[in-house]
């Protein structure tokens, strides 16, 4: 048992929970800046003019052509109506997943743990941005529900769908490789492939490649909400301009640095997942994901609470609650963009040390009768 669950502090959380959701809500991004804005703007252009970079910031659609012919009916609206539109099925999305996680858990989630959800800096940015994660959650849900009861092939098909949308999702297949499930390995990727080759379907090769080319010329790595190894390294190795001051100006050891680092992180995943049960390995796997990718952006540390409690996230890495607007503080400051300005990398870092180190189970602190008794009376892997 989480001590907050007998505490009144519960409730101090979940009032601060509410608090931070609303202020996110006050402050999210009009529809000139949205991530909706961008899928919506691109989907509306003919297909050969799909993956163009808008004039302005450097922010452009990355997601794959079959993603935007869900955005099309979408452009049927005026775009404050879509937008609304999109809003609301996310948040539709969310509810019914937190439900789920809520109900379904090892351990039942408790009001610190939906404060905890209410309070943390992804709240802000997936509320605020009004992008894809929620809308895509529930394929992982399903995921991790079938896999968790051994029924390997059918969570396969909607991971499969999602590593389609989002491929550094794609160490689910080594895990599932380490743990000889070719059958769903087999499944997932043929699922992925099946999905792309729609979008090449319905609007040609050449957009196909315009997407690859769009997503290999990504320049905005440095971006203080991309919680990844790359980020940081981008932010304090180069001149970014928007996220601080560098450290130093070394571009050119970002990418070797980048590459060794995300090697040891997932090895040291692989390593430690490659035995556990589906929850333990869950939240280390895609907390592993998010620090190796080039883009690790903060809202999709989301998709790390299956196999584990907010309120145990928030005792492991209480850096992850430090709101957005806090990560800009003591600027121009090379010491400030390593420490603040990166507080996400840290944060997740952390996160990861501690499900890669003890496990989730004793991630953040726990009733030792409790632990003593479930390992007494069940066996080592589910």
């Amino acid at each position: 048992m989480n001590p907050l669950d007998a505490s009144p502090l519960r409730w101090v959380v979940l009032a601060a929970g509410i608090v931070m959701a609303a202020y996110a809500w006050q402050t999210r991004h009009p529809n000139t800046s949205s991530d909706f804005t961008i899928l919506y703007n691109s989907a509306l252009r003919p297909p050969a003019q799909m993956y163009q970079r808008p004039p302005g910031p450097p922010r452009g659609n990355l997601n794959p052509p079959h993603f935007q012919l869900l955005i099309v009916p979408l452009t049927w609206l005026p775009l404050p109506i879509a937008a609304a539109v999109w809003r609301t099925l996310n948040v539709l999305a969310l509810a019914a997943c937190v439900w789920w996680l809520a109900r379904h858990s090892e351990e039942k989630w408790g009001a610190a743990d939906i404060g905890a959800l209410l309070a943390w800096s992804p709240m802000q940015s997936a509320l605020g941005l009004n992008q894809v994660t929620w809308i895509m959650w529930p394929l992982l849900i399903w995921a991790w529900w079938c896999w968790r009861q051994d029924r390997w092939t059918a969570g396969a098909i909607t991971y499969g769908l999602a590593l389609s949308f989002k491929s550094f999702l794609g160490v689910f297949l080594v895990w599932l490789a380490l743990r000889r499930q070719w059958r769903a390995i087999a499944t997932a990727i043929a699922t992925a492939v099946a999905a792309l080759a729609v979008g090449v379907l319905v609007y040609g090769v050449d957009v196909f490649r315009a997407w690859l080319a769009g997503v290999a010329g990504v320049e905005w790595s440095y971006a203080v909400m991309n919680a990844s190894l790359r980020g940081v390294l981008a932010r304090t190795l180069t001149s970014s301009g928007t996220a601080g001051a560098p450290l130093a100006l070394r571009p050119g050891l970002v990418t070797p640095v980048f590459v060794a680092g995300a090697a040891v992180i997932l090895v040291v995943t692989f390593v430690r997942t490659r035995r556990a049960s589906v929850d333990e390995s869950w939240p280390a796997l895609v907390a592993g994901a998010l620090l190796a990718s080039p883009l690790g952006w903060l809202y999709y540390i989301w998709w790390m609470l299956p196999g584990t409690r907010p309120s145990r996230v928030l005792f492991a890495a209480p850096l992850l609650w430090v709101p957005m607007v806090c990560a800009m503080w003591g600027q121009p400051s090379p010491w400030a963009t390593l420490t603040i300005g990166s507080v996400f990398f840290w944060g997740l870092l952390v996160a990861w040390l501690g499900f890669v180190r003890n496990g989730v189970g004793r991630v953040g602190p726990v009733d030792t009768r409790q632990v003593v008794e479930r390992d007494a009376y069940s066996p080592a892997i589910r």
